[in-house]
């Protein structure tokens, strides 16, 4: 799936993009910003191995903490 239908159904359905994929996102989100899009959020987890899944969880849960509000992750982009 393209990571612009990956971030068209998480903005659907209220839900923030976790992804590894910093590079096709924060480029989708420009131009989502530049077209006036909202998204419900995108959290790049940087330098983490696909399998390093307790490190992900770990960021993943320090970024929720920083910003526990989901009204303040509209048309956020942050990189862990």
């Amino acid at each position: 799936m393209s990571a612009e239908k990956v971030l068209e159904r998480a903005a659907a359905s209220g839900r923030i993009v976790v992804t590894r994929n910093g590079r096709d996102f924060i480029e989708l989100a420009r131009a989502w910003a530049d077209e006036g899009l909202d998204h419900a959020g995108i959290l790049v987890v940087w330098g983490y191995r696909s399998t390093a899944f307790g490190e992900i969880v770990t960021a993943v849960e320090r970024a929720l903490a920083a910003h526990p509000d989901q009204d303040g992750w509209v048309n956020l982009v942050l990189a862990a």
